[in-house]
């Protein structure tokens, strides 16, 4: 069997120059709350109109009462979304 050679490697940073070696600080990341809090969803009988950019602390839904029972949106969301044909 051959043998192996063993080297001895130096594998620390080389200073020619004789000057100090100051490694850099680096800042940890913080952690921050999420900035946009999920809206509440409305109850049965409230309006499910989207009002707002979604992902935005302005975002919520409209919640006024419903045109008729068991519609999605209010009489005025409803006039919007929806087209008599």
């Amino acid at each position: 069997m051959a043998k192996m050679q063993s080297f001895d490697l130096d594998l620390a940073p080389h200073n020619e120059l004789g000057l100090e070696i100051v490694p850099e600080e680096i800042e940890a990341p913080r952690l921050e709350e999420p900035r946009v809090k999920a809206p509440l969803s409305p109850e049965f009988g409230q309006c499910c109109y989207p009002i707002g950019e979604p992902r935005t602390l302005g975002f919520r839904f409209c919640a006024a009462p419903v045109a008729q029972q068991g519609a999605p949106y209010c009489l005025e969301h409803k006039r919007l979304c929806h087209v008599n044909r």
